[in-house]
């Protein structure tokens, strides 16, 4: 009977090893994280599922985004776009988005974006890229269409 406490310690000490070795950020060295879904066919899919396919092509590629990363900042996404045109870069961020969840939650994100910015010039307008008013009622509209039902 003295044997089994070492023996439970044991156990649970090669279990905690193998969670760990298999855990959500381990990454084998000098193998470049990848997205679990093509980003173009998921964009595709959630612009005919939840915008009417209203949303212009865009070139959605599974590339850590470019920014600022001063101070911690963490970019799980951006989109980048020139004014006056239809065009949009959306960069999905492999190393942020390690789950299939993940990548649909910044595709749906970053389309809001995408959205609100057609909406904004088409009347005119400028849009700074940001989480106004506009683009929160365009992820209330994804939310009453469950889009992020297998998120949260």
């Amino acid at each position: 009977m003295r044997k089994l406490p070492i023996f439970l310690f044991f156990a649970a000490l090669i279990s905690f090893g193998t969670l760990t070795l298999y855990s959500k950020n381990a990454q084998p060295k000098g193998v470049k994280p990848t997205l679990p879904i093509n980003p173009v066919a998921l964009y595709q899919s959630d612009n005919e599922l939840y915008f009417d396919n209203k949303l212009p092509k865009a070139d959605v590629v599974g590339e850590e985004p470019p920014g600022d990363r001063s101070a911690g900042k963490v970019w799980l996404a951006s989109t980048e776009h020139t004014p006056g045109s239809h065009y949009y870069k959306m960069y999905i961020s492999p190393r942020y988005n390690p789950y299939w969840q993940d990548e649909e939650g910044s595709i749906l994100h970053e389309s809001c974006h995408i959205y609100v910015w057609e909406q904004v010039e088409a009347r005119g307008g400028e849009y700074d890229d940001g989480h106004n008013e506009e683009w929160q009622d365009c992820m209330k509209s994804l939310a009453l269409k469950n889009a992020f039902k297998s998120i949260w």
